[in-house]
């Protein structure tokens, strides 16, 4: 096996060991509790924007430990109010930015809502083929990402420039 091979084999036994679910991705391994993933997450958050009538079918598609985390986060963030999920729908616009496996099921959530007529934008950084093929716009890195988003109205600057750590912090 190779060192990335090794450490992926690793961080599967831990997540075994822990009962919780691993989930490689763009130079990060995430550790989930089982169920939970982007998609559940995801979906439980624009639920609050769309009502739950919207993502039914959506929903049909979750295996069972999936359903059983969507609740659980739909009990925590509450019922949206009627009236404001109809004066939400109109308003909002989803944008999501992925570059790695675990983004496409929250891709599959874009496709799911466009197709009923929402406004959606998925930014996909290239490399990943299954998620470019779901995107609306696929950049080459995270300045053409800034560059998408400005263009469309979001204002976002990089939280990590050269000659400053991960954390924000200079270096």
């Amino acid at each position: 096996m190779t060192g990335i091979e090794q450490v992926m084999a690793l961080f599967q036994q831990v997540a075994d060991e822990l009962g919780m679910a691993c989930h490689p991705g763009n130079g990060v391994v995430e550790l989930t509790p089982k169920g939970l993933n982007k998609k559940v997450s995801g979906t439980a958050i624009i639920r609050q924007f769309v009502g739950d009538e919207v993502l039914a079918d959506f929903v049909d598609t979750f295996t069972d430990e999936e359903l059983v985390v969507y609740r659980q986060l739909c009990a925590h963030l509450g019922t949206p109010k009627r009236k404001k999920v109809l004066r939400l729908q109109k308003l909002f616009r989803f944008v999501y930015v992925g570059d790695s496996a675990p983004d496409v099921p929250v891709g599959q959530l874009f496709r799911y809502l466009r197709d009923r007529g929402y406004h959606v934008l998925l930014v996909v950084v290239a490399g990943h083929q299954p998620l470019e093929e779901l995107a609306d716009v696929v950049v080459g890195d995270s300045d053409g990402t800034l560059h998408v988003l400005r263009d469309v109205g979001i204002h976002a600057r990089p939280w990590w420039r050269p000659g400053r750590s991960h954390s924000g912090k200079a270096a």
